[in-house]
């Protein structure tokens, strides 16, 4: 009987990479499909650093098919087919009872050269898997689900379904599913979680373009809201909405529908999702607007306590990694974002112990820290965003922290991947390895982990007791203040609600950089990461 290097439990996007990943430099890997993998909700939509994590991966590893994975334009026929473009990024507001007020909105425009994409997850998660296999992975039947785990001392046996033993010196359980390793399954609410979320996801056709329920001019001249995702926030929640086949090449009319309901707002109860999800939207005329001819395709997906996450992701010759360590809330892309980054660091153990051949060392401690820490930040960074959806001045301020933080984190990670890129020798990749810093494992410019973090802080004060007001005032003051933010972009004035960038503001924006930007920012704009600037996204004021 064969005996494998690594055996990964789970065939969807994160692990099929994974195994490529590791499939391309030698070490011998199978992949063991499990009956969770389409059974959680996950995400379908990118940002601008997502596609820089595609980029890294794809060139520290040497897969260029997975480079490929940043843009809609590189993607491959049969994944453009059935995923969707993204050209924008909305951000709706809703009061009870009310009509939608055009004022309480907000449209992140993403640049021609740099078009996102929505993810179609059967088909993405398929090819990831079989990239695995391109790359000299082993696939097991979709049937031979794993019935049993046994980590002993000198490897590891997985019990099939059928009866069949695979054996591994190392396990990568990436299923979701839980229960098959002493941790179990993730923790609901984990010790010192802020966020609490209810999830329900379906597929859905028949969904309305939003700019078919409010016209365009009444929003000050947006792009259509159908070309990007649209998230519909309201006290208490959100609904994302995510397009597929919204281009040319598209296929079917089909639209990604995720709902995040705090509990103590929409408290479970009998009723089914479907009915909870149509009395949801009946609250908010122009949700109820846009979801009136629309039904589900196939089944609802519903979980009542999220997050959830281990106490322990790493132990003699297993790692529990991705979903089988935590379970997060989709909000803002962050699901897709947040598995890369855990691909990078997860790839980059285990090809150290690969290369050491030593499967029972603590190498995989510093990913198991790393995974949770990002866990936390992310529990942090959503709960934040629900309390700032308690109002539209709170969620309005909310939005510019984290879109500054997205923009530099992928001009930063970029400039970090170029630094790898012309580098020689064993500390080539160390500028993307600072695994201790969390959220920030790369260089980013100085202020920016203090704004981001005491902005989160006064947010998350509020269901305490802090005055929204004085929330959302202190963050503009960081936001007018910070000296490695580009005036251009406007994000200190709550007026400035639709954002683009034009040839004109370019132009200022690269005399912002040659004259007064800091040091560590004019880093970021080298001749090589010229266009970090035009892939973000940058204000135009609101008409």
């Amino acid at each position: 009987m064969k005996r494998y290097d690594v055996v990964i439990l789970g065939s969807h996007l994160s692990t099929g990479l994974l195994a490529a990943i590791l499939g391309r430099h030698g070490v011998r890997v199978a992949v063991v499909p499990t009956a969770a993998d389409r059974e959680l909700p996950s995400g379908e939509t990118t940002v601008p650093y997502t596609a820089e994590l595609f980029y890294l991966l794809g060139s520290r590893f040497g897969i260029p098919e997975i480079s490929a994975m940043g843009m809609f334009r590189d993607l491959p026929a049969e994944i453009r087919a059935t995923s969707g473009v993204k050209r924008n990024l909305g951000f709706l507001y809703h009061r009870p009872g009310k009509d939608h007020d055009p004022a309480e909105a907000l449209q992140f425009r993403v640049p021609g050269e740099h078009v996102e994409w929505h993810l179609h997850r059967p088909d993405v998660d398929d090819y990831a898997v079989r990239l695995a296999v391109r790359h000299g992975a082993t696939l097991f039947d979709s049937q031979a689900a794993p019935h049993g785990v046994d980590p002993a001392l000198h490897g590891v046996t997985v019990t099939l379904a059928d009866g069949r033993l695979v054996e591994a010196e190392y396990l990568v359980d990436g299923s979701g599913a839980g229960g098959l390793l002493p941790p179990a399954l993730p923790v609901p609410r984990p010790a010192g979680a802020a966020h609490r979320a209810r999830l329900l996801h379906a597929h859905f056709k028949g969904v309305r373009p939003f700019e078919a329920v409010v016209p365009p001019a009444d929003h000050g001249r947006p792009d259509p809201w159908s070309e990007g995702t649209l998230q519909h926030a309201f006290p208490g929640g959100w609904i994302q909405v995510v397009p597929f086949g919204n281009h040319p090449e598209g296929g079917a009319d089909l639209c990604g529908v995720t709902v995040s309901l705090d509990p103590d707002h929409f408290p479970p109860g009998r009723l089914a999702p479907d009915e909870e999800f149509f009395r949801i939207a009946g609250r908010f005329p122009a949700l109820a607007a846009q979801f009136a001819d629309a039904a589900p395709v196939g089944p609802w997906r519903q979980h009542e306590a999220w997050p959830a996450a281990v106490d322990r992701c790493a132990g003699p010759r297993w790692f529990l990694f991705d979903r089988s360590a935590g379970r997060q809330d989709l909000l803002l892309s962050r699901d897709v974002t947040l598995s890369l980054e855990l691909v990078h660091a997860t790839a980059a153990g285990l090809l150290e112990m690969a290369r050491e051949r030593d499967w029972a060392g603590d190498v995989m401690d510093r990913a198991a820290e790393y995974q949770l820490r990002l866990f936390a930040f992310h529990d942090r960074l959503i709960a934040a965003g629900r309390a700032a959806a308690e109002s539209f001045p709170t969620w309005n301020a909310y939005l510019r922290v984290w879109l500054l933080w997205t923009i530099l984190s992928a001009m930063s990670l970029k400039r970090a991947r170029l630094d790898g890129e012309g580098r020689t020798g064993g500390e080539r990749w160390s500028p993307v390895e600072e695994f201790e810093g969390a959220e920030f494992w790369y260089q980013v410019p100085a202020g920016l982990p203090e704004l981001l973090s005491e902005s989160l802080d006064d947010l998350l004060a509020i269901p305490a007791g802090l005055d929204p007001g004085t929330a959302a005032e202190r963050i503009y003051q960081r936001l007018r203040s910070a000296p490695f933010i580009p005036p251009l972009f406007k994000f200190a004035d709550p007026n400035a609600r639709y954002y683009r960038f034009t040839i004109g503001r370019r132009l200022r924006m690269l005399w912002w950089v040659k004259t007064t930007a800091p040091d560590d920012f004019r880093r970021l704009l080298t001749i090589d990461n010229v266009t970090a600037i035009p892939e973000s996204h940058a204000v135009r004021e609101s008409a």
